[in-house]
């Protein structure tokens, strides 16, 4: 190890005195010049990574597709800054102490000195949280690790040979790690001061296997398996209390006849909260005498709940992995799922389990379908029907961290079950608001706007309507709407941190502190700016960000006197922000890729229009790179669902372009770009699509830009049916490309996903080709929304594209389309792309795609001579 100096830069400020200084080109203008594809290469994008403690250090990273990424640490006070080209995993480890890797090694850079010290062969790393330790992992050999206690300045203090696995607590304050040596253990060590270790097992010829603290505790509870011919596994859990180990085998008194212990991580292991329970993982060692025989003929059955290939993967992973749960104090074992009820969550204090079977409604024809929940309280084996017929969607269940209550959505409300009482409470129904969106967006899946945690005294949860946050009272008693974002038409939520801790089946929940100051994000939907907010523990609320832009990537330090932030728009490359509490101004830090301003440039605005309903809609309008006044340009417009927010979004010109789309490439090719929002009708999603572009494209006509003959239109996926509808039903267009999208409806609507071994029918019926109803009850709805079968009205030159590995929407769709548009002679090219899916990840797919799509548009809609490809293919 040796300590060397780093170059710093410094930014030195010329300053000019005017009446002394003659500068002939004072106020001059620099040229701008044509961005152009030989100059994609510059753009990099800024990824803000972390703030000091007290916000006087800030480090971020420019990433490039070449690789060439470079790490910078900024001082926000004063103009200092570090280049660290092609470091990565960059931390403070203490206010003025940065660690990052570089090739194999580890920095450790002083910040106030510009001094470093390397550590060699560092895989990993990591600093308590009280800023004693710093703890390396190092490489020995391939098959060795050593575990280092270093101080901050990287001086090594104690070395752990031959570590296997290791977990830290939740409060960084202890190691639980494995030894792989002659006789292999479980050890604790302690970093609150001075080092200490504990042995907590060790034995000859084990394995050890799934390390787990106990939440916000001092237990932990591991998997030891034997490598002798039984291979025999054990749950170990220790008693940091008694400093005592107990064990649980098949051997064990109680445990379940048939069962043994399945160290599969499927099912993940756990330690209550109060450290009373495990949950772990069995399977049953019985062969089914039932067992279906999936070789041979293949049977399908009607009226099977899985159809036959789920049926067909779900056997070839042998019995299923069940939960149980063991006391050690007592040695009881029970199991809480079963081969059925295979769904499982636990309540907050894990005195409870909610179990469901998530096919007993099956078929139908729905993403999460339908199911009865069942409460089992683990202690006594008492159980009760919960929810009858509940949806299956996770968002839908929710359970309260460490406390009694468990709050679902249902019938249009949200309500709260006290498990001490066995009490439903709907908490929502005084409430004017709707909670879920059947209104703003009939026909497609159900999803409720949110529930972004519960309030750390256990009373209250915290929801969303479309708008805005609501304290509601898990009583019912109370609510209070924190937020007033419906009178201005903007979105907020919290800005909530996320758990590493999973529920099983369930999703983890938040405890929230409202006496603490929380961060809101605010998304403007009308002029789509968005930005931060506190919500203070008065329950008012100032503004941190407000921005005519996009703001994004908010850091707070850990003495909440500074933040960092990105603020973007379509034509400023995103610039990292710094705030300090008591200062008006907000300081540039970073502006990322200068070079920017040496090129013309688009502009993006919103425009509105109103949808059939009367509602107003909005579209992202981005202009052509030197835009003139006057002048009629040609237009693309992009089409999904809901996408004008990506109107203050900057982009990077490249070629590598998953779905072929480039605003930024297509602006600096002389385009207009408008992306339309679109609203569905239940029942038409081909004419809500039809209606909604017509209208938005006409806006643009009507406001001058562009012209007939001038305007194209694409879509990838969704999108791309859209597309294929569209222009069977008008001649606006004058050249269309679609990429891996659903010609044949009714074909699609009775295609199996070999994603998710499902029907597609349930994409229609309760999904996004909003039709509502089976193809049975409407089959003139879904023909008359199929763009099959309008393909005679198709006048439009359309270019599709398909990944042949693709298993969402199979590349047969746009085969059908083709043969359809062949039969009736129309202009129209496929492209089919080996080694790709639905949206491609081959780089040379991308490029290739990406110029395909703009030689396309060039040719049909600024008239420039055909390529050889579309000359051959349209002549």
């Amino acid at each position: 190890m040796k300590k060397t100096h780093l170059q710093v830069v410094y930014s030195v400020l010329a300053v000019f005195i005017f009446g002394f200084v003659s500068c002939p080109v004072m106020g001059q203008v620099a040229t701008k010049i044509p961005l152009t594809e030989k100059d994609y290469h510059l753009w990099g994008t800024l990824q803000t990574r972390a703030i000091s403690d007290s916000g006087q250090w800030v480090s971020y990273i420019m990433a490039y597709p070449s690789g060439a990424d470079t790490l910078f640490v900024s001082n926000t006070q004063i103009e200092k800054k570090y280049i660290l080209p092609k470091a990565f995993d960059g931390r403070f480890i203490q206010d003025n102490i940065f660690a990052y890797r570089k090739n194999n090694n580890l920095i450790l850079l002083n910040l106030s000195k510009g001094t470093e010290m390397g550590i060699t062969n560092v895989s990993n790393y990591e600093g308590t949280s009280n800023g004693n330790y710093l703890i390396t992992e190092e490489t020995i050999s391939s098959e060795s690790k050593r575990l280092c206690i270093r101080n901050l300045q990287g001086k090594l203090l104690q070395a752990i040979d031959e570590v296997g696995q290791y977990v830290w607590n939740d409060a960084k304050t202890k190691i639980l790690f494995t030894t792989t040596g002659s006789i292999p253990s479980v050890t604790i060590i302690s970093l609150v001061a001075k080092p200490q270790i504990k042995l907590v097992y060790q034995n000859t010829n084990t394995i050890y296997s799934a390390l787990t603290w106990q939440e916000n505790g001092e237990d932990v509870v591991f998997y030891r398996t034997s490598v002798k011919n039984d291979k025999q596994s054990e749950v170990v859990y220790f008693n940091s209390k008694e400093n005592k180990c107990y064990n649980l085998n098949e051997t064990s008194s109680g445990f379940p006849k048939d069962f043994r212990i399945d160290t599969n991580s499927n099912i993940a292991l756990k330690l209550s909260t109060d450290g009373s329970k495990v949950f772990f993982g069995i399977q049953s060692t019985l062969e089914k005498p039932d067992k279906e025989n999936f070789e041979g003929v293949e049977i399908w059955n009607a009226n099977d709940k899985m159809i036959y290939p789920e049926r067909k993967l779900r056997a070839s992973v042998g019995n299923p992995q069940l939960l149980a749960v063991w006391w050690p104090k007592t040695g009881k074992v029970k199991t809480i799922t079963s081969e059925e009820e295979s769904w499982v969550m636990l309540t907050g204090n894990q005195q409870y389990a909610i179990t469901a079977n998530p096919i007993q409604y099956e078929p139908e024809y729905k993403l999460f379908a339908d199911r009865d929940f069942y409460l089992t309280e683990l202690a006594t084996g008492n159980k009760i029907k919960l929810l009858e017929k509940q949806s299956g969607q996770q968002e839908m269940i929710r359970v309260q961290p460490n406390g009694k209550y468990i709050v679902y959505f249902r019938e249009g409300n949200w309500w709260s079950y006290d498990t001490n009482l066995n009490k439903h409470r709907n908490i929502t129904k005084q409430l004017q608001s709707d909670w879920d969106n059947r209104k703003t967006d009939p026909g497609a899946e159900q999803n409720v706007w949110g529930l972004a945690g519960f309030t750390s005294d256990y009373k209250s949860v915290l929801l969303y309507d479309y708008y805005d946050v609501w304290l509601i009272d898990l009583q019912g008693k109370k609510s209070y709407r924190l937020t007033k974002g419906k009178e201005t038409k903007t979105r907020f939520r919290i800005k909530v941190s996320p758990t590493s801790y999973t529920n099983y089946s369930g999703l983890p929940d938040a405890l929230i502190n409202l006496k603490d100051t929380q961060i809101l994000t605010a998304l403007n939907l009308y002029d789509g700016s968005n930005g931060f907010h506190k919500l203070r523990p008065n329950k008012s609320i100032i503004s941190l960000v407000t921005e005519q832009g996009a703001a994004g990537r908010l850091f707070m330090s850990k003495n909440e006197q500074a933040f960092v932030y990105e603020t973007q728009k379509f034509d400023v490359p995103p610039r990292l922000m710094f705030k300090e509490k008591d200062k008006v101004n907000h300081k540039i830090i970073y502006k990322s890729n200068p070079h920017h301003d040496k090129y013309f440039w688009g502009k993006s605005e919103m425009i509105h229009f109103k949808a059939p309903s009367g509602n107003q809609l909005n579209g992202a309008l981005f202009y052509p790179e030197n835009y003139k006044p006057g002048q009629k340009y040609p237009m693309i417009v992009w089409i999904y669902d809901t996408v004008s927010r990506e109107l203050n979004q900057y982009v990077n010109p490249t070629l590598n372009n998953p779905i072929g789309l480039n605003i930024t490439n297509l602006t600096a090719n002389g385009y207009f770009v408008l992306l339309p929002d679109i609203e569905f009708q239940k029942g038409s999603p081909g004419k809500s699509a039809l209606n909604c572009v017509t209208v938005a494209v006409n806006k643009v006509i009507e406001m001058g830009y562009t012209e007939l003959g001038k305007i194209g239109l694409k879509g990838q996926s969704f999108g791309a049916y859209e597309t294929n509808y569209i222009i069977s039903q008008t001649n606006l267009f004058s050249a269309a490309v679609s990429g891996a999208g659903v010609s044949d409806v009714a074909r699609h609507y009775f295609t199996i996903n070999s994603n998710d071994n499902l029907i597609d029918a349930w994409r229609y019926e309760n999904q996004q080709y909003r039709m509502g109803k089976s193809f049975f009850d409407d089959p003139q709805g879904y023909l008359d929304n199929s763009p099959l079968m309008q393909a005679t009205g198709i006048n439009t030159p359309l270019l599709t594209w398909a990944g042949l590995e693709d298993d969402n929407v199979r590349p047969e769709q746009a085969l059908t389309l083709y043969i359809a548009l062949r039969r009736v002679n129309k202009k129209h090219i496929m492209l089919r792309y080996p080694n790709d899916g639905h949206i491609f990840v081959n780089a040379n797919n991308q490029i290739d795609l990406t110029n395909r799509i703009q030689q396309w548009f060039d040719h049909f809609l600024k008239k420039e001579p055909a390529a050889n490809w579309i000359h051959k293919g349209t002549e």
